[in-house]
């Protein structure tokens, strides 16, 4: 009897246990992350359990796609020395497909608890397998690697994502795309299957044997596992585009057509300038902002093929090393675009003070062109109408029933040329004085 007041503790703990107790909830067993480039859409993510950079078990809690963001998330924790990659899908941004297989241990996660896939946490976990140190041997190693000329790179925004961060993290995010461009290099130079895999994994090799190397090395010599070796020129590296240029343009605006964004790995000044193309001399460029030379009229091509369609190369330029990127303008006729209406919330109206008949607002609508808006009209309710002149929103009938809530209607208004669209407009309501602002929300 001496050891039950041991026994009955232990008992308890293995009852609460079984019944669930000090287990979490299970709408939180779930791994999110981001796969990052740009972000990248569409992309397979998996566990990749026999750690050979293939998607070998395809039991849905281990497989995945990212969304339209780059984000993916499997529906259970992972274990810490799981290993997460990523292939395929295309860049958000440049619409591209993606050539890479990114690469992350679960363990390594960013200050918000996710896991981010990016050419840091590639080059840092093949890293971590090629040498079978710790993740933090690893992260100080490629740290150390990147701070080349006296840099410092912590080794926390290894784990990050270095998109969110590229205003504040400038020099992170830059060389997040020269590792990229190694890696291109490499890819060029060995010509086996999983390419993007084998070259990461070349690098943080050639890392690993070279303890003092750093990414501000003019030339970095590589020995890939089929014996190859050869050597990776920085000066050969080019600018990136981040996004494709906007395309289609409205006929009659003289604003510019795009704005190009593009980066050095290196961080030399980028330059821009039109150097062909079928439609260049219609162009002019201006800082990093492309113009029509003339308003374009679209019952007037002024394009080689007098279809409204323009092609222009630019040329982008960091003084050592260019690229040149065909950019095509569809001009559109302002009788095929459709008005622009304006989710809004009106002032409050009070169900005593607001008398009936009253115009209590409209919602925000740009309509381009020439065209006039013709009709307004208001989805079906007993309290509001609308001017089908002017948009503005009449109080019919008496809301107290609406006391207290955020009613909500949707408006549409048509233009001359045929085309409609939509917005939700949103009616505060209180009884008594119109500053009281406790709401409910309500559709009617």
């Amino acid at each position: 009897m001496k050891n039950f007041r041991y026994i009955l503790p232990i008992i308890l703990t293995i009852l609460f246990t079984a019944c669930g107790g000090g287990s979490s909830d299970n709408s939180n067993d779930t791994t999110t992350g981001v796969a990052v480039d740009n972000y990248i859409k569409n992309a397979t993510v998996c566990i990749d359990t026999n750690k050979n950079n293939l998607c070998s078990d395809e039991s849905p809690e281990n497989i995945t796609t990212t969304d339209e963001n780059g984000v993916f998330s499997f529906p259970k924790l992972l274990n810490n020395d799981d290993v997460i990659i990523a292939y395929d899908g295309k860049d958000i941004k440049t619409l591209e497909s993606f050539p890479y297989i990114l690469k992350n241990i679960a363990s390594n996660k960013d200050s918000n608890n996710k896991i981010v896939l990016s050419s840091l946490t590639t080059l840092t976990t093949d890293y971590m397998l090629e040498t079978h140190s710790s993740l933090s041997t690893a992260k100080t190693a490629i740290a150390n690697f990147l701070g080349g000329s006296g840099e410092n790179i912590d080794t926390n925004i290894l784990s990050e994502d270095i998109i969110a961060k590229r205003d504040t993290q400038t020099e992170e995010f830059l060389k997040s795309l020269k590792i990229f461009q190694m890696v291109k290099v490499i890819n060029d130079n060995n010509n086996t299957s999983l390419q993007s895999a084998n070259s990461f994994k070349a690098l943080a090799k050639t890392i690993s044997s070279n303890p003092t190397l750093t990414d501000s090395s003019a030339t970095i010599q590589v020995e890939t596992d089929n014996n190859q070796t050869f050597d990776i020129n920085q000066s050969s590296f080019t600018p990136v585009l981040l996004s494709t240029p906007t395309n289609s343009f409205l006929e009659g605006l003289t604003s510019p057509i795009t704005t190009l964004d593009a980066v050095d790995p290196n961080a030399h000044p980028i330059s821009y300038s039109i150097v062909d193309g079928a439609d260049s001399s219609l162009f002019t460029i201006s800082d990093n902002k492309i113009y029509f030379k003339n308003t374009p009229n679209y019952a007037l091509p002024q394009d080689s093929d007098q279809n409204n369609i323009y092609t222009l190369d630019i040329n982008i330029s960091n003084g050592i090393t260019s690229e040149i990127k065909t950019i095509t303008v569809n001009v559109q006729t302002t009788s095929t675009v459709p008005p622009t209406l304006t989710d809004t919330t009106l002032a409050t109206i009070s169900s005593t003070q607001t008398p009936l008949g009253s115009y209590i607002g409209a919602t925000s609508i740009t309509n381009p062109g020439d065209s006039a808006i013709i009709l307004y009209e208001i989805s079906s309710n007993a309290y509001f109408d609308i001017n089908t002149t002017t948009g503005n929103i009449i109080l019919e009938n008496n809301v107290s029933a609406l006391d207290n809530t955020r009613a909500t209607v949707t408006v549409k208004a048509k233009n001359s040329a045929g085309w409609s669209n939509e917005a939700t407009v949103t009616i505060p309501v209180v009884n008594g004085d119109v500053n009281t602002t406790k709401y409910n929300t309500r559709d009617i």
